[in-house]
């Protein structure tokens, strides 16, 4: 396991992508039988950016509640204003990253229940982190943790190479590249 890095405590750790929940109450939103939505889940975490980036889940931490599959806490809330709506990726996904069905229509009932007990209370929660900092330190610094695979999904917007490829040596260089620019500031 990674060492623990100690942050100001005027830094806010954002880990959007990184739960693999799926509570039973939505699975039968999902049209994919647990072996393909297993290999969703894979592909489509965040996997290990809380030892990536040297955290405990404790204070100070913004973590999504469940799978982004389940709602993405780092789409807008409204479609229309969201790019990755186009490919069935807004902020209650539609799509797998290859782009093909992943749920059932949902019910715009479903929907909100969907951001009601998941997105809004992730970003309650996200901004509450940012005012006591605010309040506390007069400043505020959110690192928005993330990890890629090596080669990027279908779904990606972006297709050039990721600028991370792989993990091994990269938690380390992640947080000695966190600890210098903490310290600049």
């Amino acid at each position: 396991m990674t060492k623990k890095t100690v942050y100001p405590p005027w830094v806010v750790l954002h880990l959007p992508h990184d739960a693999d929940r799926i509570p039973g109450e939505v699975r039968d939103q999902f049209i994919l039988n647990d072996e393909d939505l297993a290999r969703e889940l894979l592909c489509m975490t965040d996997h290990r950016t809380a030892d990536l980036f040297g955290v405990d889940l404790a204070s100070g931490v913004a973590r999504a509640p469940v799978s982004r599959l389940v709602v993405d806490v780092e789409r807008f809330e409204s479609d229309a204003e969201e790019p990755m709506a186009e490919c069935g990726m807004a902020v209650v996904y539609s799509c797998t990253s290859a782009l093909t069905p992943l749920r059932r229509a949902l019910a715009v009932t479903e929907r909100e229940r969907l951001l009601e007990a998941y997105y809004r209370p992730h970003h309650l929660r996200l901004t509450g982190l940012v005012n006591d900092a605010l309040a506390d330190h007069g400043k505020a610094l959110v690192l928005d943790a993330h990890s890629f695979p090596s080669l990027p999904l279908p779904c990606g917007r972006w297709r050039e190479r990721r600028p991370l490829s792989g993990f091994r040596g990269v938690a380390d260089t992640v947080q000695r590249c966190c600890a210098r620019a903490l310290d600049d500031l």
